[in-house]
């Protein structure tokens, strides 16, 4: 499938249940050829597996690196990371650095960000994203995710999660007009409704408007090596039928918009 210039690959935690092969083969399956790699997920009462544990192991890098090229699918990013302190970070940025991830997706504590601030400038091959994550987290609405980056270092910017921007009751479109040219990375998906534990759905059948999302992205130079990755939450036991149609409805979108 084409997607009107960008390049859309997949959060694995839409395939959660899947170990690491069999999950990439999925993806392969899919068509798609760029993948963000959960690491360990606790988020609440839930703990989910690692697609790709943050790890100091040479040799599991190497396993995961390889298992990618295999089957022709690039790492565009990992997360989502917490990150608690400056200690945190160093650990964080020596393992992007080791295992060639371009960008980390992450919800930095207060005491991480001057820290990671200076780890941007001494590592340009690395960009982060802060996800926001929607209702009673850190960072919940495009002022939060603006306030934090005020000042910082270009690469330290924004991966915009479209679904938990709805859920704040905030326009995704706007959130990618405001913060511009530090949308690192973005996490497709799409809710019929605000608030705390509403439903997700197909990609344009809930409040994304994917037509203007995508002209949003084109009109900031988000780019083919970006980190642009549907994600699905629901259907966790078989979600690819469901992931079919989001991508369907994705390229139907962006080459809509491709074609002005």
């Amino acid at each position: 499938m084409r997607y009107g210039g960008f390049t859309l690959g997949i959060q694995s935690f839409t395939l959660r249940k899947l170990p690491l092969l069999p999950m990439l083969d999925a993806v392969q399956r899919l068509g798609l050829t760029a993948v963000e790699l959960i690491p360990e997920t606790k988020l609440l009462f839930y703990e989910f597996g690692s697609h790709f544990p943050l790890t100091e192991d040479a040799g599991e890098i190497a396993r995961v690196q390889a298992a990618l090229a295999a089957r022709g699918i690039r790492l565009a990013a990992s997360g989502v990371h917490g990150v608690a302190d400056e200690a945190a970070a160093r650990r964080l940025f020596a393992f992007a650095k080791a295992a060639g991830i371009p960008l980390l997706t992450i919800m930095p504590d207060d005491e991480a960000l001057d820290a990671l601030d200076r780890l941007c400038a001494e590592h340009p091959a690395v960009k982060l994203g802060i996800h926001n994550h929607g209702p009673h987290f850190r960072y919940d609405k495009i002022a939060d995710v603006e306030a934090t980056l005020a000042g910082r270092h270009p690469s330290f910017g924004a991966c915009v999660d479209a679904g938990h921007f709805i859920r704040s009751g905030e326009d995704p479109v706007e959130a990618v007009r405001r913060l511009g040219p530090r949308v690192h990375g973005v996490h497709l998906k799409d809710y019929r409704s605000e608030g705390l534990f509403p439903a997700g759905c197909i990609l344009g059948e809930g409040k994304l408007d994917l037509d203007r999302f995508f002209r949003a992205l084109r009109a900031v130079e988000f780019g083919p090596d970006d980190a642009l990755s549907l994600e699905y939450e629901e259907s966790p036991d078989d979600p690819i039928p469901e992931v079919e149609e989001c991508l369907r409805a994705a390229s139907e979108s962006a080459e809509r918009v491709a074609r002005g």
